[in-house]
């Protein structure tokens, strides 16, 4: 039987309710305290960002009243006992509560989740991997939307047909990010470093210009960590008015299907950007093609031959051709529906 474990290992959630259940666990959680050494750190709230230990298993409250907090789980579980969470948050404020993995480990494949309500992890002995049992939110909509936050990976792009992202997404504005006090425009907080990390690693800055905090253009540092410790920011991609293609080659062989020469557009080149709205056609881009003629008052024939066969014009030693067109740009826009792109930190 493992030492750390949760309240909700050994009482279904679905059979109680209320005051009642709260107090039946509270109960149950007690007695298995006082007989097998369980260590219960609901007794102790945490109030601030902190490293978790291995000791803390159990039922955890946590309240962000006072400003943003940052779990760091424990690195690894330990080589015979499993490790089990049941994180609840007790305010309802606008700061964010995240639980961040230790090292190489991950949430359920990702470095960190956003907790709107109750989580509840696991690791398994010698495991790197924390499991998310089940994460709810103060209401169904918060329930939603910490479940879509599980199910995401840092630099996912969506469409959203709300005006403001959600919690946990930007906007794809072109704007930039950075920590608190880098300025960054579309936003300036911790919690931007994943993404931030994403595009300082796969875009050059030629793509992806640095900025120091007063926006002007810098250089890029030893590593993306040192950039956002020095308060430096990136712009996102800017997506406003813009649709995405596949990149030519994905990292394989490229299909020659997004080239400069073609389009305009390295298509090899993560972030690359090109083409136009409206395309005014020059010369060279015209089918072949032949032209009308029309003649001056000074057409004629010689010895009774008309133009065309040995004879020539008489009195004129040329003509002018019909002129047609306005040379104005013409639409190039497919059928398009507008909406919002986002991006997940």
């Amino acid at each position: 039987m493992p030492r750390f474990v949760s309240r909700a290992t050994f009482v279904s959630a679905g059979a109680y309710s209320g005051a009642t259940a709260q107090a039946q666990r509270g109960s149950l959680w007690d007695a298995l305290k006082a007989s097998i050494g369980l260590v219960d750190s609901a007794r102790v709230p945490v109030t601030a960002t902190a490293a978790l230990t291995i000791d803390q298993c159990g039922t955890l409250e946590v309240s962000a009243a006072a400003g943003n907090v940052v779990l760091t789980l424990p690195a690894s579980g330990l080589a015979s006992d499993e490790a089990v969470y049941e994180i609840t948050r007790t305010d309802v404020t606008a700061n964010t509560l995240t639980l961040a993995a230790a090292g190489a480990d991950t949430i359920d494949g990702a470095a960190n989740i956003t907790v709107l309500g109750t989580i509840k992890l696991r690791m398994p002995a010698g495991g790197t991997v924390w499991r998310v049992m089940s994460i709810s939110g103060a209401t169904q909509a918060l329930a939603r939307s910490a479940l879509g936050i599980s199910g995401f990976v840092t630099g996912m792009v969506m469409s959203h047909d709300d005006d403001t992202a959600p919690a946990g997404w930007i906007m794809s504005s072109g704007r930039t990010i950075g920590d608190a006090a880098s300025g960054a425009t579309e936003r300036a907080n911790a919690d931007t470093y994943a993404l931030f990390e994403v595009y300082w690693r796969t875009r050059s800055n030629a793509v992806a210009p640095i900025q120091d905090s007063a926006g002007v253009a810098s250089v890029r540092g030893a590593s993306a960590a040192a950039d956002f410790a020095a308060h430096k920011r990136l712009p996102t991609p800017d997506r406003r008015g813009r649709v995405d293609v596949g990149k030519d080659d994905m990292g394989g062989t490229a299909a020659n299907r997004i080239t400069n020469a073609g389009s305009g557009v390295v298509g090899t080149t993560l972030g690359a950007t090109g083409g136009a709205e409206t395309h005014t056609l020059t010369t060279a881009q015209l089918a072949n093609h032949p032209h009308g003629q029309n003649y001056g008052s000074n057409f004629g024939t010689s010895g009774g031959s008309p133009i065309g066969a040995s004879g020539s014009l008489a009195g004129s030693s040329g003509y002018d051709t019909a002129t047609a067109g306005s040379g104005s740009a013409h639409n190039n826009t497919q059928p398009s529906n507008v909406t919002n792109k986002i991006i997940k930190l």
